[in-house]
């Protein structure tokens, strides 16, 4: 494969688990960040990958490390913060990118004003390319097909597979708490509305178990509309956090006032940052082969009848984005996706193509009707 992928931030969490999970399917990709010590250290244990210096307050330095046609796979966050440089070094150089964040104020700023610009870089940009939010596509576009023209509703959730709170890398931590201070985009009532995430909350029957989660923005919201134009709502749920999610309507509408208060958030942010500064660290790879992931879309008709249900199951979420990362890098590569601008899974891939990738990286599908 001449086209070479770049993976900036590979000493975080996130990039360890996705440099290795690349080199497991015969891939090499430059490993860069900031830290050149670190990074040879990871070089050595993964049979002396190639390694570049790169750093986010000289945008440049991911500049030079890219040439037209690379694949850009972006691991560094939080990404309203840090990851606009990114992204902006791959539309200078004409590279592909792909990123893992889940914070959903960058993707819709990157689908907004970035879409044209990758078009005419003939160039794919692929956001929010993790367990945040792929399989909320896969699971949604399987029930909403199945369930044909008179789904008009589709609810996701997304749990891990044990009913406690889930155990979070500190670059998570980071980026969820970049999220809570901002409204977030819902699909709602057949538009595109703001609002704070967690005003409502929603419990989904999980291997015969009620969970509740808290409602979330997401991607699904921004483009499953796009392929099913028949849908009124899209409510997208977190289960990560057990009992505690019920209390989540409570506690948002409690904190949203607060958040409109013009000091606040600013403060806010600047505090959180000094908390969660990522130093790499998450579940080990004990807890890793421990827990799974699970996660369910229900379609339904405007009358509120169940018409489909789909689950995809399998991998913990961290392993699934390495694995995905590593899945839509390698395809970009190849040239097996064609599409250019800000593309998300279903239009890169179909849904059955989609289906195929999402168990390829460690998620099975089942349907009910």
């Amino acid at each position: 494969m001449s086209t070479r992928i770049v993976l900036f931030g590979a000493t975080g969490y996130t990039g360890r688990l996705t440099a290795r999970a690349m080199v497991d399917r015969g891939l090499s990709p430059i490993l860069a960040g900031r830290n050149e010590a670190t990074l040879n250290t990871l070089s050595q244990q993964l049979d002396g990958l190639e390694v570049a210096i790169a750093d986010v307050q000289r945008p440049e330095s991911i500049a030079t490390l890219l040439n037209a046609g690379d694949v850009l796979v972006s691991t560094v966050g939080p990404f309203c913060r840090v990851g606009q440089p990114a992204l902006e070094a791959a539309l200078a150089k004409q590279a592909h990118y792909i990123d893992s964040t889940g914070e959903i104020p960058f993707a819709y700023k990157l689908i907004q004003e970035s879409d044209q610009r990758a078009k005419q870089a003939d160039i794919s940009l692929i956001t929010t390319c993790g367990y945040d939010f792929v399989p909320g596509h896969c699971a949604a576009a399987v029930a909403l097909r199945n369930a044909g023209e008179e789904a008009s509703r589709v609810d996701i959730g997304y749990y891990d597979s044990a009913d406690t709170p889930l155990k979070l890398s500190q670059g998570t931590i980071a980026s969820m708490a970049e999220v809570i201070l901002v409204p977030g985009y819902f699909w709602e009532g057949g538009e595109l509305v703001e609002h704070h995430a967690g005003l409502r909350s929603e419990s989904f029957s999980m291997d015969g178990k009620e969970r509740p989660a808290m409602a979330i923005s997401s991607t699904e919201h921004l483009f499953l509309p796009r392929h099913f134009p028949q849908l009124k709502d899209v409510n997208v749920y977190l289960g990560w956090f057990g009992a505690l999610s019920s209390l989540s309507p409570m506690l948002s509408r409690f904190m949203t006032p607060i958040l409109g208060i013009n000091p606040v958030v600013p403060f806010l942010r600047q505090a959180l940052a000094k908390l969660t500064a990522s130093q790499g660290k998450g579940p080990n790879t004990e807890e890793l082969k421990q827990l799974g992931s699970h996660i369910a879309a229900i379609a339904y008709d405007k009358q509120g009848n169940e018409l489909s249900r789909v689950d995809l199951k399998g991998v913990h979420g961290y392993v699934f984005t390495a694995n995905i990362l590593t899945c839509f890098a390698q395809l970009i590569a190849d040239g097996t996706i064609k599409a250019r601008g800000a593309i998300d899974p279903i239009t890169a891939l179909g849904v059955d193509g989609l289906v195929d990738i999402c168990k390829e990286a460690g998620l099975s599908l089942h349907t009910a009707r």
